[in-house]
């Protein structure tokens, strides 16, 4: 027999059997889209929570300092910081003049009060701005332009002070910061073009981040102890964060200090993308699990429908044998029928993913969409495609080693 005879008659077979070829679809078609949709998702997530972490790292030889406590497991971990003020000025002074450090900004939280006449008050030493505010926003000229963290985002150092500007178009005039009533003015400047802040989640509001030297802040002298520092370090960041931290908790051991049982660890810019890394590869194998036990689904469903042939085909079968099928016709027939299932849960899927990655990534704000990439869709296109020909192989085996004799008195 041709081949696009069997093809035909196959299709027919799974025409008149829809109820189960429409379940081992849908298990097919899961997994391929877990399988591609899933990565896309996260990767999104990830890149847009990496754009976020160097936001918080502006300079890669920066890392902070605090009590916390690390969390998770195999399936990915995170790390929690706690702002208790534990570390005083002499902790800070020891911390200054230690090799290979060149800066120490103790750091405080602060709520910011944007207003519409160009005036930004609040609490140092860092705060944010939600992104959906809109502002003017002045740089003073005489500001010495260091870098950029991403495509528009753009750093500017003052003096001992580092601002990270990302926000609405920067217009031509005069503004001021004001702290606990004391006015700070600042002169005409130049224009940043607009940014996209990060989007994650509750995060998306950390779109300004500014450090400045505590001792221009009105009331420091009454300030005894901070929570948490951000130190600069040379170029070994790693081993000047250990010393840093070794130094601490010796320091918090001598003063008995509770700490209720927390540490004292340093992250640095590598150290929170490897966190970052933790938590998405541990709900992606989490979700990966789901998609195996939907091809598994799949494959068991496909199999089930490719076996149905024997008992409800056979007059299919009689025609085709009349028709001058052989065993080989035959074999084709059922691996046909498994194929097409499969190919149409492929094709499903991918459908789907597509749709439902840049639904959820638009929805829930995730970052940026990032289409799947081509080896993960390949992948689960061939697994697929591998999948449910191999579902088909016994049932079909069966069906071309049936006895024509057979076949007709069962038809009779």
């Amino acid at each position: 027999m041709k081949i696009t005879e069997i093809i035909k008659i196959a299709a027919a077979s799974i025409k008149w059997r829809r109820g189960r070829s429409l379940i081992a679809t849908c298990g097919i078609a899961i997994a391929v889209a877990a399988a591609v949709a899933i990565p896309s998702i996260i990767d999104s997530a990830m890149k847009d929570w990496e754009r976020l972490v160097e936001y918080r790292f502006p300079n890669p030889n920066m890392f902070t300092v605090a009590l916390g406590m690390r969390f998770g497991g195999s399936m990915g971990g995170g790390f929690s910081f706690y702002s208790y003020p534990v570390f005083t000025r002499d902790d800070i002074d020891v911390i200054r003049n230690m090799d290979g450090i060149k800066a120490v900004y103790p750091e405080l939280n602060a709520v910011p009060f944007v207003k519409r006449d160009v005036k930004i008050v609040f609490a140092p030493l860092v705060f944010s701005i939600m992104p959906h505010e809109t502002f003017d926003m002045l740089i003073p000229s005489d500001w010495l332009l260091k870098g950029s963290i991403e495509e528009n985002a753009v750093i500017l150092e003052y003096e001992a002070a580092i601002f990270i500007f990302n926000s609405t178009d920067i217009v031509g005039k005069n503004f001021t910061i004001v702290m606990e009533g004391n006015e700070i003015p600042l002169n005409v400047g130049a224009v940043l073009k607009k940014v996209k802040p990060p989007s994650f989640g509750s995060m998306s509001n950390l779109n300004l981040r500014v450090y400045i030297p505590m001792e221009i802040i009105p009331g420091y002298e009454h300030i005894d102890a901070f929570g948490s520092l951000i130190v600069v370090s040379d170029n070994e960041t790693d081993k000047a964060r250990d010393r840093v931290v070794a130094f601490l908790k010796d320091r918090l051991r001598e003063r008995k200090v509770e700490l209720m049982g927390l540490e004292v660890w340093g992250m640095t810019l590598k150290d929170e993308k490897e966190m970052v890394g933790s938590l998405m590869s541990g709900s992606e194998g989490i979700l990966y699990v789901i998609a195996g036990f939907s091809l598994i689904i799949g494959t068991v469903v496909i199999a089930v429908v490719a076996l149905s042939v024997i008992y409800e085909e056979l007059h299919g079968i009689t025609v085709m044998r009349v028709m001058g099928a052989n065993r080989r016709d035959l074999f084709l027939y059922v691996m046909f029928i498994a194929t097409w299932i499969g190919v149409l849960g492929i094709i499903i899927g991918l459908v789907f993913s597509l749709a439902a990655s840049y639904l959820l990534v638009t929805a829930f704000q995730l970052g940026a969409f990032m289409l799947p990439n081509l080896n993960r869709v390949v992948t689960a296109v061939l697994l697929s495609l591998a999948v449910s020909a191999l579902a088909g192989i016994y049932p079909a085996y069966r069906v071309s080693r049936m006895d024509p004799a057979m076949v007709l008195s069962r038809v009779e």
